[in-house]
């Protein structure tokens, strides 16, 4: 069921047809019976008339004008005013005396038939009745076109209203739905104009009594909600405290050793120094990422949303990673044009850092790295292309996952990493109705990834 607004209507329309088809179903056939009783009285009546009409003395032998009047051939009775439609025989036992110009010279009908009795004459129809006035038996008929025209006037009036009147009904059990359905509609408008971080309850006083519940239950699963975002909040400030300060110890004392073991010229202690020392800086990195991941997730994300010239960022960015590159004998160019993204400047900087970063560890020594800013159909890009081994297209999908990464642990880089870094990158890419985006660099045949926000018209205003 995709509208509850169009199941009501179908179902309300079916049901009102429904009923009205039985109700004129059932007028119909009440009505059928009262005409079949009311033609069969007017056949009778009709017969009665004419027997009176035409009164036919009782037979006297001796009385020789009623032996011509009543001969074996009897003269057709005029029945001017009848029309074509009646007709009618006059019998004495079995001796036809008189008859209607229409009608044959044989028994019209030898016995009343079950129903209503017809028969077929002279093309037509015709619906008889028999009339007894002993000693006398008429048979009076009429063309049964008069009751198929009743029949199927009946009908047309019996449906006819049912299809005038169904439009109007449905327009106005629409209206009513509409009207209906309003409080639903207005629950739904005041939840999608909420924003992410506002979970604050309802008001749901004016409500009617089967929404007030829905706005109930709405405000119980957000108070729930916010209790779970809080003690979430506080695990990840507690991890932050509680896991930063023992490796920030553990580092000093691993310098400290690092130191005594060169004194000592203990070279198999230093060495296991230098891998404990590689463990703790895996662990600390990881710890930042999750951090990280935490912090820019749209539960926790709050905007500072600002206009941002993005050339100086991307530049600064460089420099801090300079550092990293110029140790790996790597290369760096920065293709740009001037642009502003309105946006979140820590986000963002942690978004260019990651992609210059992972660029430059999966890069070998001397690769190159370009880095390309501007604007392209209403679309601010930030592209980072390497000459390193890229990512396989069919890894590309998974790479932004948490915690993966290509080939696991066992990375053919021997770079450390905990698989979170694109994972970050997509999440604040989104969280500014962004895009993150994977191929294969056409220049310098590594990995090309790219970053494309939509460009703010406030944006676009100022940068012309």
């Amino acid at each position: 069921m995709k509208s509850i607004r169009n199941f009501l209507i179908i179902v309300l329309l079916s049901v009102i047809c429904l009923v009205n088809f039985v109700a004129a179903l059932h007028g119909y056939q009440r009505s059928m019976q009262q005409a079949d009783q009311l033609i069969t009285q007017q056949l009778r009546d009709a017969g009665q008339l004419l027997l009176q009409l035409y009164e036919i003395p009782a037979t006297d032998p001796e009385n020789e004008s009623n032996q011509t009047h009543f001969g074996r051939q009897p003269k057709p009775a005029s029945h001017a005013g009848l029309g074509d439609d009646l007709l009618f025989q006059i019998w004495r036992d079995n001796q036809l005396i008189a008859l209607s110009s229409n009608a044959p010279q044989q028994r019209f009908a030898e016995a009343r038939s079950a129903g209503a009795p017809q028969r077929f004459y002279r093309g037509k129809q015709w619906r008889y009745e028999f009339v007894h006035q002993p000693p006398l038996v008429m048979i009076v008929a009429q063309n049964n076109d008069r009751y198929t025209q009743l029949i199927e006037t009946m009908i047309v009036e019996s449906i006819l209203p049912i299809i005038w009147v169904l439009p109007f009904i449905g327009i106005l059990i629409w209206l009513i739905v509409k009207r209906g359905l309003g409080p639903l509609r207005n629950l739904a408008k005041r939840l999608q104009q909420r924003g992410d971080n506002d979970l604050s309850p309802i008001e749901n006083h004016h409500y009617p009594e089967e929404i007030t519940g829905v706005a109930t239950a709405i405000n119980q699963l957000m108070q729930r909600l916010e209790l779970a975002f809080e003690r979430e909040r506080r695990f990840a400030a507690d991890a932050a405290h509680e896991l930063r300060t023992p490796l920030a110890g553990l580092k000093v004392n691993l310098h400290n050793l690092v130191q005594q073991a060169q004194q000592d010229q203990s070279n198999e202690s230093l060495e296991t120094i230098w891998a404990l020392e590689a463990g703790v800086d895996r662990m600390s990195h990881s710890i930042e990422q999750i951090l990280a991941l935490h912090r820019f997730s749209p539960e926790q994300f709050n905007t500072h949303l600002e206009s941002i010239e993005l050339v100086p960022l991307v530049q600064e960015c460089i420099a801090e990673s300079y550092t990293l590159i110029n140790q790996r004998a790597q290369t760096i160019e920065l293709i740009s044009s001037p642009c502003n993204v309105r946006g979140d400047r820590f986000a963002l900087t942690t978004v260019v850092r990651n992609l210059i970063d992972n660029a430059c560890k999966y890069t070998p020594q001397g690769g190159k790295l370009i880095v390309s800013v501007g604007t392209r159909q209403k679309v601010i890009f930030i592209r980072v292309e390497d000459s390193g081994p890229g990512i396989p297209e069919r890894e590309q999908q998974r790479v932004t996952s948490r915690f993966y990464r290509v080939g696991g642990d066992s990375h053919h880089s021997g770079i450390v990493g905990s698989g979170l870094g694109l994972s970050i990158i997509e999440s604040i890419t989104q969280l500014h109705r962004g895009q993150l985006s994977l191929s294969r660099s056409e220049q310098l045949g590594g990995l090309c990834a790219q970053v494309e926000i939509p460009v703010d018209p406030r944006d676009q205003k100022a940068s012309l």
